[in-house]
């Protein structure tokens, strides 16, 4: 009994002792706010309350004051150095220039950002202002008008210098003068590059050029003179001496010949021109790897010649010569090249006379005139 006594009065003064600590604690204020816009306010209990709001009557649920005591706050502790005088204000401007550059960083990364045609496009919009757009305007207007008046006045001059250079060319060609025709037609030639006609006239007067051009300056050897003389000077001085011998001697050569298709090793196709000939005991072989001839339909035009045979179709061109030399690797052959854009077909039969071509009976001279026709269909100066 008596310890159940002693028991009982620790309890009582536990007691006492809380409920006195409850009464002496000072009132908690609570503070909401509600959806409605209203505030909230009032004091925490022991006990959980439950409180609506005065303007739209929602219900909050408050806790009760927490029964456990507040937490102590500790004191620093003191140390025994101090700050040095002036350290906040160092800190100060090592935080400005921390952030001056950061600031410089992140702009020098944005303009890196963008792009060239970015910011191209903003350099052309600060350098186009209204005002230089206006002048540039005025120039462009100015120029243009300068440059198409500049082109009609020289349009005009070259249809007269056109039409006085044929006459000239022509009236040389039936007196025989090829040198004074030659100049007249280069003439008529650089006219109409001006003009810019394209029409079958302009067409006849480039062939009449490039007739009179190659009739002019005619290599003044045959070709067996030629690669006569090329063999001579090889057997004494070697390839070397005759090539530096006949460097810039080359001229124009005119063929009324056959020609025929070839396959060479690597399926690459040339042009053996039939040319029979014999020097120093080599044959001789002439290759006109001619653009012209790579324009033409072989096939029509050997199913059109009736006299077509494995020796190739009749042909009638010029050409400039391009080397006379011996085939790699063959010593025991020469060859003659001719130059590939130099080559055109030949038309006029009065000009292929004047090389001094002569038919031998009139059934020849009916061939060549329709073999000269049919190359002038062939290449658009005839209809």
């Amino acid at each position: 009994m008596q310890q159940r006594s002693c028991e009982m009065a620790k309890w009582r003064e536990k007691a006492t002792h809380l409920l006195n600590r409850s009464a002496q604690q000072e009132p908690v204020p609570f503070e909401l706010l509600c959806p409605c816009g209203e505030t909230i306010r009032g004091t925490r209990r022991s006990r959980c309350q439950r409180v609506l709001c005065k303007s739209c009557g929602e219900p909050f649920f408050i806790l009760p004051i927490s029964v456990y005591p507040p937490p102590v706050r500790r004191k620093k502790r003191k140390t025994g150095s101090s700050a040095p005088a002036g350290l906040p204000q160092v800190l100060t401007d090592v935080t400005g220039r921390v952030r001056q550059f950061g600031r410089a960083a992140r702009r020098r990364t944005s303009e890196a950002a963008k792009s060239w045609w970015t910011r191209s496009i903003e350099s052309l919009q600060r350098a186009l202002t209204p005002f230089r757009l206006i002048m540039f305007s005025v120039v462009v207007v100015v120029a243009g008008t300068g440059y198409w008046l500049h082109r009609s006045r020289a349009r005009e001059r070259a249809e007269v210098q056109f039409k006085q250079a044929v006459q000239l060319g022509e009236q040389a060609l039936r007196n025989g003068d090829l040198l004074e025709a030659h100049q007249a037609f280069a003439q008529a030639v650089a006219a109409l590059d001006v003009i810019g006609r394209d029409d079958q006239l302009a067409r006849v007067t480039r062939q009449r050029y490039r007739e009179c051009q190659a009739a002019s300056r005619l290599c003044p050897k045959t070709l067996f003179e030629l690669v006569t003389e090329a063999d001579t000077v090889h057997r004494k001085q070697g390839d070397s001496a005759w090539q530096a011998e006949m460097k810039g001697r080359f001229a124009w050569v005119v063929l009324h010949t056959r020609v025929r298709r070839s396959s060479g090793e690597k399926e690459e196709e040339h042009f053996i021109v039939d040319y029979p000939l014999m020097v120093g005991g080599r044959p001789v072989e002439l290759i006109a790897d001619l653009d012209v001839f790579r324009q033409l339909d072989w096939s029509a035009l050997a199913n059109k010649q009736s006299s077509a045979d494995e020796r190739g179709v009749e042909l009638i061109f010029a050409a400039e010569l391009q080397a006379c030399r011996l085939l790699d690797g063959k010593s025991e052959h020469w060859a003659i090249v001719f130059e590939p854009r130099s080559g055109f077909l030949w038309s006029d039969y009065a000009n292929y006379c004047t090389l001094g071509f002569r038919a031998i009976d009139a059934q020849s001279e009916q061939h060549v005139k329709e073999l000269l026709s049919w190359q002038s269909q062939t290449i658009g100066i005839k209809p």
